[in-house]
């Protein structure tokens, strides 16, 4: 068919970060020129290791998926290469979807074990989502966190008139997930925070929210100090 573009890989390998990957159809990818529309068909494996991106129709949604199963992130790339040498195992599915009237969704149930980051360790993060938008301006984010035993729950809506809310709770959350990003000013961050936030621009704006702190303390690195949080209500 004079209409559709195929990409091929003939020697069905693909080589990332110096590790070989086996390819398990040779025809990667194809392009529709009369509905305009991509259609990819990878599989690739290691011994221990997956991925697969296709695309499928759910609800009239043209939809592009990525599936991860035990991929390790140095098999994808060289973590020494991002600030703190992050390392891990991914697995689960990405997905992004659109359709006709250009409306978009992502979905995410991604799962992160054996989570390293600037010397900061977490045995799973589990993230689930979804993002839907539109061309009129509206747009709803609604994402559930687990990081081994804590939680974080966020609902984030935009309407046409360019309202929007932001609503957070937040349980037993480990302080250490902030030090990468304070690296350079606080380090020894140890406790936990629960708590929860709601933001809104609706009239003259209005924040809102909770915060408990639990065992908390942490360094100052210019004072070479440690400090110790008190276990209290914050309002």
């Amino acid at each position: 068919d004079s209409n559709i573009f195929v990409l091929s890989n003939p020697k069905q390998q693909i080589i990332l970060n110096s590790k070989q990957w086996e390819v398990e159809n040779p025809k990667l990818l194809y392009v529709n020129l009369e509905d305009k529309k991509v259609y990819p068909s990878l599989k690739m494996q290691t011994d221990s290791s997956a991925i697969q991106i296709f695309s499928n129709e759910v609800d009239g949604l043209h939809q592009y998926a990525c599936q991860f199963e035990n991929v390790f992130l140095t098999s994808l790339f060289r973590t020494s290469l991002l600030p703190g040498y992050p390392s891990g195992i991914i697995s689960g599915q990405l997905s992004y979807g659109t359709n006709e009237e250009a409306e978009k969704n992502i979905i995410t149930d991604l799962q992160f074990s054996n989570v390293e980051w600037n010397e900061v360790g977490f045995g799973l993060i589990d993230v689930k989502g979804n993002l839907k938008s539109d061309t009129i301006g509206s747009t709803a984010i609604d994402m559930l966190t687990r990081i081994d035993s804590s939680k974080i729950d966020l609902k984030y809506n935009q309407s046409a008139d360019e309202s929007r809310s932001l609503s957070t709770n937040f349980t037993s959350l480990p302080l250490s997930i902030f030090q990468p990003f304070l690296v350079k000013h606080l380090s020894e961050m140890n406790g936990n925070i629960s708590g929860n936030f709601n933001i809104s621009n609706e009239g003259k704006g209005d924040m809102d929210g909770t915060l408990n702190f639990n065992g908390a303390s942490l360094r100052i690195n210019m004072l070479n100090s440690m400090y110790k949080l008190p276990d209290e209500h914050v309002q």
